[in-house]
């Protein structure tokens, strides 16, 4: 099987977050301190029925958006190696974000993704810390 890349260009999507902060399962914002789902993480990795999670409006109000109804990218495609998702800071400045599966995915491309992309993740989160230290 071919090592497939692939690359998705959304400068014309609002994320919501910070081109950072979708990378990663559960940030938190900052305004109210919610949990929130990444908008990104769970585009290549989310499976059916789990929680997408969205700002709260203010204390006390439910976070709940609703469940995904399809699996990621990487858990539905097996022949994608890796998602390269290519952001915009301030709708300006080009990021790239890279997402890999842990566990099958080849030296070269684990290379490329992580000298690549501005920021990184896996199937396991492995790579949050980058991001919540970050704030």
């Amino acid at each position: 099987m071919q090592d497939t890349i692939l690359f998705v260009d959304i400068k014309q999507l609002l994320l919501g977050s910070l081109w950072n902060q979708s990378a990663v399962t559960f940030y938190q914002e900052k305004l109210t301190k919610s949990i929130v789902s990444g908008v990104l993480w769970n585009t290549a990795f989310g499976t059916e029925n789990n929680l997408i999670l969205k700002p709260i409006e203010f204390e006390g109000k439910n976070n709940v958006d609703s469940v995904l109804t399809k699996n990621g990218i990487l858990v539905e495609h097996d022949y994608v190696r890796a998602i390269v998702f290519i952001t915009y800071e301030n709708f300006e400045e080009r990021k790239f974000i890279g997402f890999i599966r842990q566990s099958d995915s080849s030296t070269q491309i684990m290379n490329f993704i992580s000298e690549f992309c501005d920021l990184y993740n896996d199937d396991y989160n492995t790579e949050a810390w980058r991001v919540l230290n970050d704030r």
